[in-house]
């Protein structure tokens, strides 16, 4: 028994001896090495936001087109939508539950009283601005609102210009203004305005449409609050 006492004591002196010069170096230097290992995190954290910043605003914006013309197709199969009255309209009106007349924000509609609103719980920005309706020469799209900064540093309204003459389609492309790592960022209105009787869908096709605006407007505020708070730390970025 002595000998095993014996031989656990010569190791442990022998590790204070070894490790006693690195504990004493860890001691004195400890302030300095918790900053820089508490600076690299915080280095890591904003870097991570300034790479993710682009890919956020790209797949913020295609999910909002996406919903608008999901719910202008319902307005459509419902309304039938006769008119749009100008050229460029912001989309301010889709939470709108009554109105009196015929016409709806920039909608003209052959049948307003099928009118089923409010369709989305809130109209969707982007950076505070509404997004627009506009009339291409290749049809009617829905794009972010003048003034929006879109993440490959193109600016709506003043880099990009859509008028009667623009074919937005080709905006779309790979690497084109309006494509940002296989995110779009317009969508087209997919059906015809103008066309007096009513185009029918499928009742299994328009219980989906319903589904699908349901599902959005009821993740509606948590998706906000998220969105405004990473928008928010990408602008403090």
């Amino acid at each position: 028994m002595g000998k095993v006492e014996r031989f656990f004591t010569t190791v442990d002196r022998a590790v204070d001896k070894r490790f006693t010069g690195s504990r004493y170096f860890f001691k004195r230097y400890f302030p300095i090495i918790s900053t820089l290992v508490f600076g690299l995190f915080i280095l890591i954290f904003f870097l991570r936001i300034v790479y993710t910043r682009p890919n956020l605003i790209a797949s913020i914006i295609e999910d909002d087109v996406k919903i608008i013309t999901l719910a202008m197709k319902k307005i459509d199969v419902k309304c039938n939508i006769l008119s749009i009255e100008r050229d460029r309209n912001e989309v301010n009106f889709l939470n709108v539950k009554l109105f009196s007349g015929s016409e709806i924000g920039p909608l003209n509609l052959a049948y307003p009283k099928k009118w089923e609103g409010p369709y989305l719980r809130v109209n969707p920005t982007i950076q505070g601005r509404f997004y627009k309706i506009v009339k291409a020469c290749d049809g009617w799209f829905v794009v972010p609102g003048d003034g929006v900064w879109l993440p490959n540093g193109k600016i709506m309204g003043k880099d990009i210009v859509i008028s009667r003459k623009t074919k937005v389609s080709r905006l779309l492309e790979k690497d084109a203004p309006l494509w940002f790592n296989k995110k779009k960022m317009a969508a087209k209105l997919d059906f015809a305005i103008g066309d007096w009787d009513a185009w029918h869908m499928s009742e299994k096709k328009v219980k989906k449409l319903d589904r699908m605006l349901k599902e959005f407007n009821e993740a509606m505020p948590f998706t906000k609050n998220e969105v405004g708070e990473r928008e928010s730390e990408i602008y403090r970025v």
